[in-house]
């Protein structure tokens, strides 16, 4: 099972007015494929992973299942933040 501890970048703007989102994806370019996930996130009954901005997650994505652990997030300007994040790629179901 590999295992990977990275630093997840998080960047957030607010897209304004109409076929904003057009335009960016424009200039972004062609995406190599849409790939539908399902997503599982874990908690405790009293929510304590969340409240300590924690969050630990199942992801299943074209037959695969990924594990993801996130530390709490810090924030590196107004619309950037960023988190200490660990996977391991469970591979092929």
């Amino acid at each position: 099972m590999p295992s990977d501890s990275s630093q997840e970048i998080e960047l957030k703007r607010r897209l304004v007015g109409p076929g904003a989102a057009e335009r960016l994806l424009a200039v972004l370019g062609p995406v190599a494929s849409d790939v539908e996930q399902v997503n599982h996130v874990f908690d405790t009954p009293e929510r304590r992973l969340r409240k300590g901005r924690h969050s630990f997650r199942l992801r299943e994505e074209a037959g695969r299942f990924i594990l993801t652990a996130k530390g709490p997030s810090q924030g590196v300007s107004k619309s950037v933040s960023t988190r200490t994040e660990a996977e391991a790629d469970q591979g092929k179901s």
